[in-house]
């Protein structure tokens, strides 16, 4: 048989160069755009990860920071600085060991006890006074035993800290506890109910107060101002932004009768609202006959008048009269015709 010719069966190829230079440069243009890509998603991608590690150590640095000033700073090395040294040389484990000896201290050493943060002073001093206080009530009887007001004190201790919204919030909290404790009563009802509208009345007093001072010229309350004076400044500058007394509220002698009784029962006057309501009863008998009686007997708790004073939609054009409706609980008031009165949650409530 014929014998197979295998050297001549495959042959070496050579690279043919490519003798178009239009497409030569069209290729090396493409890689060279496909190269700088590349590039820029590296640096891309390290300055990421540089801006991430600096972000995290700038808010672990923070986290320290707020931790010490929580948890107050005692005299000696300077803890952020020890953490730090500690942190470089031992890492995590350094950090740990620095963190567990700024914290630690002698507690029968009264010197070391004493905090460097002014905040967390004022705190251990309402402490103080509460543990006196509760010494000193050991050691008499119960009827001469001083009582000291821990929620006052606390009070007292964040309004000193600082003015910034979290510490008057704190500030509010410890206020609106206050009046809890305060209010009488004896079913768990009977004390959130009373306190709680008592912290709101004197929330929109202070508002009161604040607006009036904001805006003297316009309230023109004068120097010992009453109440009732009070009130008229505050709503001589709510309507003053309007330029005039609105068109649906009812006025008898330039005062706005029921907006002025309203004002009253939302800084909880209710004797002085009585009172008022009592001089104004002929004005008011006009339009809302059995209104005042009803009122007193609302105040008084007593079951004696049961029924609903009757009411129509013309007769609660005034958003104020509706508000005061609402609250004394009398006839079917319609839930949008005192939306130009309650303004806010706490309105309300």
């Amino acid at each position: 048989s014929a014998s197979a010719a295998l050297l001549s069966a495959f042959e070496m190829l050579q690279p043919v160069h490519d003798a178009n230079v239009e497409s030569f440069l069209g290729q090396q243009q493409e890689q060279a755009i496909v190269n700088a890509i590349e590039e820029n998603e590296l640096a891309t991608l390290d300055d990421f990860d540089r801006t991430m590690t600096a972000h995290m150590q700038s808010v672990w640095e923070d986290a320290q920071r707020r931790l010490f000033e929580e948890l107050g700073q005692h005299h000696g090395a300077e803890p952020l600085a020890l953490l730090d040294a500690e942190a470089g040389r031992g890492g995590a484990a350094g950090a740990a060991s620095a963190l567990g000896s700024a914290l630690s201290f002698d507690l029968a050493d009264p010197g070391q006890m004493r905090v460097t943060q002014p905040r967390v002073e004022r705190y251990a001093q309402v402490v103080r006074k509460l543990n006196d206080a509760r010494v000193a009530a050991a050691t008499r009887t119960i009827a001469s035993a001083p009582k000291y007001d821990l929620l006052a004190g606390l009070e007292r201790a964040t309004a000193d800290s600082g003015q910034e919204l979290k510490s008057k919030q704190i500030g509010q909290v410890w206020k609106l506890l206050g009046h809890f404790t305060r209010a009488a009563g004896g079913g768990r009802e009977a004390l959130v109910v009373p306190g709680a509208c008592a912290y709101l009345e004197e929330m929109f007093v202070e508002h009161i107060e604040k607006v009036i001072a904001q805006y003297p010229h316009d309230a023109n309350v004068g120097g010992v101002p009453s109440i009732h004076r009070r009130i008229q400044g505050y709503l001589n500058v709510q309507f003053g932004r309007l330029g005039r007394v609105p068109a649906f509220l009812e006025v008898f002698n330039n005062e706005a009768i029921w907006a002025h009784m309203y004002t009253l029962y939302r800084c909880g006057h209710r004797q002085e609202l009585l009172k008022y309501a009592l001089e104004m009863e002929d004005i008011i008998t006009d339009s809302d006959p059995g209104f005042v009686a009803h009122l007193k007997a609302f105040f008084d708790q007593s079951p004696a008048i049961r029924s609903e004073i009757p009411v129509t939609a013309s007769s609660l054009e005034d958003p104020y009269k509706a508000a005061l409706y609402m609250a004394v609980g009398r006839g079917t008031v319609p839930k949008k015709a005192a939306a130009e009165v309650v303004h806010t949650t706490e309105d309300y409530l």
